[in-house]
């Protein structure tokens, strides 16, 4: 059972947990943070006669903290990882927050901490080309 100061606040089941193991719990929606997310797609130019096409997308989460006292957050994005020959991700570190860059599967996790009444902006960006043999990615 899951107690707040508030009182019960939901139920939780933990399944095969070693002495002094580590482990994450759920506590559902945090009533002060407010968080939007805003995707922007921009087809890129490729020359005449090239065989290549793609797009730029650039994504911000906007994070605020509408209560009174300070909170850690943690955002964790998820770029696209290409298995196949014909389609390049292109991901540049200055685009992104903190000039994060994704691990190899394609992770970039951010851990900050957000004042009371105020806003965190995270920003991550990367650029998807295929070959025209490829479809359904754009």
């Amino acid at each position: 059972d899951l107690f707040r100061a508030s009182g019960p606040v939901g139920r939780a089941h933990i399944k095969y947990i070693s002495p002094n193991e580590s482990f994450e719990l759920g506590w559902g929606p945090d009533v002060d943070l407010r968080v939007s997310r805003k995707v922007v797609r921009k087809a890129t130019k490729q020359g005449l006669l090239s065989a290549w096409k793609g797009y730029e997308e650039k994504v911000q989460v906007l994070i605020s903290n509408l209560g009174p006292r300070k909170k850690e957050v943690q955002v964790l994005e998820r770029i696209p990882v290409s298995e196949h020959e014909k389609v390049k991700i292109t991901v540049q570190a200055s685009g992104n927050s903190e000039q994060k860059m994704p691990d190899e599967n394609g992770f970039i996790s951010w851990t900050s901490h957000i004042n009371a009444h105020s806003r965190l902006r995270v920003e991550h960006q990367y650029a998807l080309s295929h070959h025209k043999d490829v479809s359904g990615l754009t």
